[in-house]
């Protein structure tokens, strides 16, 4: 976590404690942003880097457009509409990044306008 408990240092140190030889570092933002999920491995790999002994490590980017995790979701709805009713709306909702950082290349804005039903970037 980048914000709360346990601290990335703090989840990491308990892997290690635990003897875990293969780490998977997965943010928990579906669509890449350098604010965010660039941040999440930085924070990762200061930490490890302080490490005489490292697992095998593997970093996620990005998963907004794998179809687990579009089931996933589409499962939560419906699990919520099989509880609540359905009401007439669904709204998504996306986080801005600064104009400055789109024009240095994030790719954020583009991932959250890519229109539904195209397939998978890669």
């Amino acid at each position: 976590m980048l914000y709360s408990k346990p601290s990335v240092a703090e989840a990491l140190g308990r892997l290690r404690e635990s003897g875990a030889q293969r780490i998977l570092v997965l943010p928990l933002f579906p669509q890449y942003c350098g604010a965010t999920t660039a941040r999440s491995t930085i924070r990762s790999m200061k930490e490890l880097r302080r490490w005489r002994w490292l697992p095998e490590l593997r970093f996620v980017s990005e998963y907004h457009d794998d179809p687990a995790y579009v089931d996933a979701l589409r499962g939560s709805v419906a699990q919520h509409w099989e509880a609540h009713g359905r009401s007439s709306t669904c709204s998504y909702r996306s986080n801005g990044i600064p104009e400055r950082s789109f024009h240095q290349g994030d790719p954020y804005f583009c991932k959250c306008q890519r229109p539904p039903g195209l397939p998978p970037t890669s």
